[in-house]
């Protein structure tokens, strides 16, 4: 069945597996601030729970998701010098819209074509003690490390200051390019 995960949801699962293993409640806020730049209101992390898998278990998914990066699925995503851990997600679809897509396609009747995907992408950086996590989706995007990966790669330039210029990091596909790429 459906998967029914929501971006937010999947950055904080990312987010506990950076960390170690300690689930926290997502928070938008860090403190409030008067014009004077004083901080009037702290807002403290609340913990909903530890995770319980072994330091061996998480270091190991830990160490995997740093291979995604460095020679797996996202391996065009890397930022020279800088290391982080993500995983990609390539999840088929037959909503709706995607039967309209299928529809418009001439692919209703087909079997053997591949369905529409949404591409995902869940990271965090950098790899040693991290600081950020993210979750990257993109709606009928295509695959996970043609799409939502360099989205999260300029995303990860552009919040650390790498100042690697846009024409060194991967060029994010268009739909059509998936496509193209996949058939």
């Amino acid at each position: 069945g459906d998967v029914q995960a929501t971006p937010l949801q999947m950055a904080n699962i990312i987010a506990t597996v950076a960390n170690g293993g300690t689930l926290y409640m997502p928070q938008i806020i860090r403190e409030v601030k008067d014009g004077d730049g004083k901080i009037v209101r702290p807002f403290t992390p609340k913990v909903i729970r530890q995770v319980r898998v072994s330091p061996d278990n998480m270091q190991l998914v830990q160490n995997a998701l740093r291979r995604v990066v460095a020679d797996g699925t996202a391996i065009e995503s890397q930022i020279a010098g800088f290391e982080f851990a993500g995983k990609t997600g390539t999840a088929e679809f037959c909503d709706g819209e995607a039967k309209s897509i299928l529809k418009l396609c001439g692919l209703e009747s087909t079997v053997d074509k591949p369905l529409p995907t949404h591409a995902w992408f869940v990271a965090y950086a950098p790899a040693v003690n991290p600081q950020i996590a993210i979750s990257v989706y993109i709606w009928n995007g295509g695959q996970g490390s043609g799409v939502a990966a360099p989205v999260a790669q300029r995303i990860i330039n552009a919040y650390f200051d790498l100042k690697v210029p846009p024409e060194k990091l991967k060029r994010v596909k268009s739909l059509q390019e998936e496509r193209d790429a996949n058939e």
